[in-house]
């Protein structure tokens, strides 16, 4: 027992101290990648720990259940580039001093044991935009940038017709001004989680109701695959994550992750039940339900 406590210490401190030896990859800031997705309007892709965990078959015990099939096509979104499609990395492979103490021991967390395993998977030789401009909020110990970050994102989708793929208690935008700039709205939603189990029929409608609109989609790692495979037939796809979350505890001064009544968020302590209805706009906006 106590050979393997020690052997586990070193494993982790050898893989931290990595970063200092290792090549990481060049992960632009969220500037650049906010500027970059305005001014070419390409589709994005973007890869956090609960991707990487499936690729490497590890599982993941959050939203989704592990699928062979998507740890495959995964791999395919980060290692197979195509054209007018970004991929976005976790900016977590050199220094962390910008984020708050919880989430520095959960990155290191995270890459303890991983990081070569995670540097393995990623083609070295391209550059990568950062998975955190969805995530612009809560990590962060200065705030101040956020304002400016969430004004960018809004000026993606400004006077533009949106569709939105999110889970059914996701409710992207409501209650909140994040698409009051948007030109139209419609909605398909899909299983709150393990979207994955029903990807052939929610690309299927994408592909339906998506031409000539914004495709904004917020499904877990399957916004990942399918603002991919949306980008390949021509759309304009953006896997948007977490936005509307962390607008909203940005618009309260959260200090922690919480709970927003009405809406499922996975991540906050009582976030998976949602209580509260929608308004009825937003129920004006669904075009598409598949369960």
């Amino acid at each position: 027992m106590i050979i393997q406590k020690v052997k586990g210490r070193l494993i982790i401190l050898y893989n931290n101290l990595g970063k200092y030896f290792w090549k990481k990859p060049n992960i632009k800031s969220i500037d650049e990648t906010l500027d970059h997705i305005n001014e070419k309007q390409c589709s994005v892709s973007r890869f956090g720990d609960g991707e990487f965990a499936v690729m490497l078959g590890i599982g993941y015990s959050g939203y989704q259940d592990f699928s062979d099939q998507l740890s495959k096509r995964l791999c395919q979104v980060l290692q197979q580039p195509i054209g007018n499609h970004i991929v976005c990395l976790p900016d977590i492979f050199g220094d962390l001093s910008a984020l708050r103490s919880e989430s520095i021991e959960f990155n290191r967390g995270v890459l303890g044991n991983s990081r070569r395993k995670y540097l393995d998977l990623i083609p070295m030789e391209r550059d990568y935009y950062n998975t955190f401009f969805t995530r612009c909020y809560n990590m962060f110990i200065d705030k101040s940038n956020c304002p400016r970050w969430f004004e960018k994102c809004k000026s993606i989708w400004a006077g533009k017709d949106i569709l939105i793929v999110e889970g059914e208690y996701s409710r992207l935008g409501v209650g909140n001004d994040l698409f009051a700039g948007a030109k139209s709205i419609q909605r398909i939603l899909g299983p709150a989680q393990n979207a994955y189990d029903k990807y052939d029929e929610l690309l299927k409608a994408a592909q339906q109701y998506g031409n000539d609109k914004l495709i904004l989609v917020a499904l877990g790692m399957t916004a990942t695959v399918m603002a991919y495979d949306l980008a390949k037939d021509g759309y304009w796809a953006i896997d948007i994550g977490h936005i509307d979350v962390e607008y909203e505890w940005f618009l309260r001064g959260a200090t922690k992750k919480v709970a927003i009544e009405g809406k499922f968020v996975n991540e906050a302590p009582g976030g998976r039940i949602v209580s509260g209805d929608a308004t009825p706009a937003y129920w004006q906006q669904i075009i598409c339900h598949i369960k």
